[in-house]
């Protein structure tokens, strides 16, 4: 499986193909439908595999929260000389939704933890931590 080179990724702070990389494992939900799909997956993954999955979700958390992070710091810039200019505000408007992206991934993932009953699974801080990253992207 590609999760040794999520968590590569996520080791070297390459949070951008780390973050593309567990979207493309199909892991983890990307809208509140397809909450019940991957939860069924995630009880047909081998053992091994789920014992260590909240670590696979905590990662994905932090990879979200410092690409909301970079992408927040990215967008300061939007008025140039206190001109706005319609491509300053598309790229605002771009931005925004980007960040909007990103909270509502940061919503499912802490909803899917929740339904996967992460402390049972790992140290009981994981859903603690996953939370407290979500809120940093509030």
């Amino acid at each position: 499986m590609n999760l040794v080179v999520f968590f590569d990724r996520c080791r070297e702070q390459q949070w951008e193909g780390a973050w593309v990389l567990m979207d493309n494992l199909q892991l983890l939900p990307k809208t509140e439908s397809e909450m019940t799909v991957k939860l069924e997956a995630f009880r047909a993954l081998d053992n091994c595999v789920r014992r260590v999955f909240h670590h696979v979700v905590l990662s994905a958390m932090e990879a979200l929260c410092h690409l909301f992070r970079t992408t927040k710091q990215s967008g300061g810039g939007a008025v140039a000389g206190g001109v706005v200019s319609n491509n300053n505000v598309n790229q605002q408007n771009a931005i925004d939704q980007r960040l909007d992206e990103f909270r509502t991934r940061a919503r499912l993932l802490v909803t899917f933890a929740r339904l996967l009953n992460l402390p049972s699974l790992g140290d009981g801080d994981t859903y603690v931590r996953i939370s407290q990253l979500e809120k940093n992207m509030m």
